[in-house]
């Protein structure tokens, strides 16, 4: 009657709850691997103005705004 010590388990749970807990581990690897493999803005070419481009924009909504315009 003496077994040993065993677990509550049958071996079966067990590969399978291991099988789970490997797959959610890849799971989640993959996703911070995508997460953080690809920048997150498109790199800007050379010579690129922002700062002017922003101004500009302000100033065409700004135009468009005004009703005493004709």
């Amino acid at each position: 009657m003496a077994h040993g010590c065993r677990l509550g388990f049958p071996r079966r749970t067990l590969h399978f709850m291991t099988a789970w807990i490997a797959l959610f581990a890849v799971t989640v690897l993959f996703a911070l691997a995508l997460r953080h493999g690809r920048p997150k803005e498109p790199p800007l070419p050379p010579g690129h103005d922002g700062e002017r481009q922003l101004a500009e924009l302000h100033a065409l909504t700004a135009a468009t705004m005004n009703p005493r315009l004709p």
